[in-house]
């Protein structure tokens, strides 16, 4: 019986360390953040509740949906054929490697946004893309994070503050670099670029017909490579670099070293884990972003199922060979003992 209390000592031990020290780690160097905001409420600063949102969200849609197609055409001809390609409907002015050296990297192709990407974003997006893609650094991220200064002592709450402010700035600066080449709409007025909107939806392909893998171009090759998948990164790495103050990492193992939790929030939002980060907020919407997760962990992690599987017998293995070897030491003691 010595063995068996040895062995639920050992098994009571290493359960506190994976279930309780491990999971308090990753609490500390992970902090919990807010859940993934596909309803991109922040863009409707003055909305109070949720409802609130909904209805603006459903105005700008509305708006949309009697959107001019053939107008939005030719605004999308006139301001976005320069440095984008519509393969969809034969707009290609340039070819990518024109593109990306105008650029240092390649503009992601119209074709398909009106299915990836939130249209409210894009709404946003199109009249100040530094502000939809960086805006809760400056608001939400703010609050947080001066709320938190005044929790401390007088001299903590000063260090804090400080901390935050230069942060910020920092922030603020690799904002006005790195969208230098996009420049913001809102001159056009609100229904010029909804014709612009209507027209991409004219085009676009239903998400269910985009594969994983070319959402996953779309929306991170400009910036990130898979080498896994031999999927290049379409950019200058040193112009890319100089825009971003580092250089982006390639998302091969990203699903391990993360999972799929975090990156669901962080690409929804990367300010939330990391403030002042360079990553732009994308603005998928939540079918895309949910293929993008799952092309990377078929990708960074394609044997999951069958180690699961396997994991289970492995199990039963070492508790057969516990209980074989429980046998075997009572057996011999037994003969030892006569």
């Amino acid at each position: 019986m010595k063995e068996l209390k040895i062995l639920a000592i050992l098994a009571a031990f290493t359960a506190v360390l994976y279930w309780g020290v491990e999971t308090y780690a990753h609490k500390v160097f992970y902090p919990p953040v807010a859940p993934a905001d596909f309803t991109f409420a922040d863009l409707h600063p003055e909305a109070q509740t949720a409802s609130e949102v909904d209805r603006e969200r459903r105005e700008v849609l509305a708006m949309i949906e009697q959107g001019d197609p053939a107008a939005g055409r030719i605004a999308v001809e006139t301001n976005c054929a320069a440095c984008h390609t519509i393969s969809a409907d034969g707009i290609e002015m340039m070819s990518d490697e024109q593109l990306i050296a105008a650029n240092g990297l390649l503009p992601p192709d119209l074709s398909n946004i009106s299915s990836l990407y939130d249209e409210v974003f894009l709404m946003a997006f199109l009249k100040d893309p530094a502000e939809a893609s960086f805006i809760t650094s400056h608001t939400m991220h703010q609050r947080e994070a001066l709320a938190e200064a005044k929790a401390k002592s007088p001299e903590d709450s000063e260090r804090l503050i400080n901390d935050h402010v230069r942060t910020v700035d920092g922030f603020n600066n690799r904002v006005a670099g790195f969208f230098n080449k996009m420049p913001g709409y809102a001159w056009l007025g609100d229904e010029e670029l909804a014709n612009m909107l209507a027209y991409f939806r004219t085009i676009a392909k239903p998400i269910n017909e985009i594969t994983p893998r070319e959402i996953t171009m779309n929306a991170c090759a400009r910036c990130h490579s898979v080498d896994y998948d031999n999927m290049a990164l379409k950019a200058d790495m040193d112009a890319l670099e100089d825009y971003l103050g580092v250089r982006p990492p390639d998302l091969s193992t990203m699903i391990l070293s993360h999972g799929g939790g975090y990156l669901t929030t962080f690409i929804n939002d990367p300010q939330k884990h990391l403030l002042g980060t360079a990553m732009p907020r994308v603005g998928l919407n939540e079918a895309a972003q949910d293929r993008v997760v799952a092309y990377l962990e078929e990708v960074g992690d394609p044997n999951i199922e069958e180690r699961n599987r396997l994991g289970i017998w492995f199990v039963g293995y070492f508790l057969l060979l516990t209980v074989l070897a429980y046998l075997w030491k009572k057996s011999e003691f037994k003969e030892i003992g006569k």
